[in-house]
């Protein structure tokens, strides 16, 4: 409820998504802070208007609205920075 770019990290195993294949900083083409996904290798969407963080976790990318799987705080910061690969 109270995700902070500076104090926190979201951590996702590389195991659960089609093309994540390096572990550590998640790549910068695997995040996307917008509305809406626009590539097939994005994976995490942060929304900054709403704050909903969405998943793509097969990258059907722009075919595919995704899930939801959080809603943070709006007007965030967020980068690919944010999340750590194992």
């Amino acid at each position: 409820t109270d995700f902070s770019v500076v104090y926190d990290t979201i951590v996702v195993a590389k195991s659960g998504f089609v093309g994540l294949t390096t572990t550590g900083t998640l790549a910068s083409s695997a995040f996307r802070r917008g509305s809406s996904f626009t590539t097939s290798s994005q994976r995490f969407l942060y929304n900054n208007s709403t704050g909903a963080l969405i998943l793509d976790r097969d990258g059907i990318g722009t075919a595919y609205s995704g899930t939801q799987i959080a809603t943070l705080s709006t007007g965030l910061a967020m980068t690919n920075a944010d999340f750590s690969v194992v």
